[in-house]
C-alpha cells in the first residue's frame, strides 16, 4: 500500500548560487524556494543540511520502492529483489550526501 505525497515534488536542488535554499524549476527557466537553511553560509554542517533536505524526495521515493517494491517482483529472484532495492538505496544516499550516483 502506498499513498500519495502532498509535499511539492522533485527534484529539489540546493541552488548553485545561493547556500542554503533548496529551489525546485518552476519549469520556466527560474526556481521557487522550498526551505532554506541559515547556516548553510557559514559552515559545511549547513551545506550539509542543505543537501539531506534537497534530497528529501528521493529518499522518500526509495524507501517507498524497498518498502512496497518486492510485491512487483515476486517473480524475481531474491538476490535480484535484493541488488535492485540496494542500488536505489544507493543512488538516495549519494544524492543526499552531495555524491553522483
Amino acid at each position: 500500500m502506498t499513498t500519495k505525497s502532498t509535499h511539492t515534488p522533485g527534484p529539489w536542488l540546493v541552488h548553485p548560487d545561493v547556500p542554503g535554499q533548496i529551489v525546485v524549476d518552476d519549469g520556466e527557466g527560474g526556481t521557487f524556494l522550498v526551505a532554506e537553511v541559515e547556516r548553510a553560509m557559514q559552515s559545511a554542517e549547513g551545506d550539509a543540511n542543505a543537501r539531506l533536505i534537497a534530497a528529501a524526495p528521493d529518499l522518500l521515493a526509495a524507501l517507498r520502492i524497498i518498502a512496497y517494491g518486492i510485491i512487483g517482483r515476486m517473480d524475481a529472484s531474491y538476490a535480484e529483489v535484493v541488488e535492485g532495492m540496494t542500488d536505489i538505496a544507493k543512488a538516495a544516499l549519494a544524492r543526499a550526501e552531495g555524491r553522483k550516483p
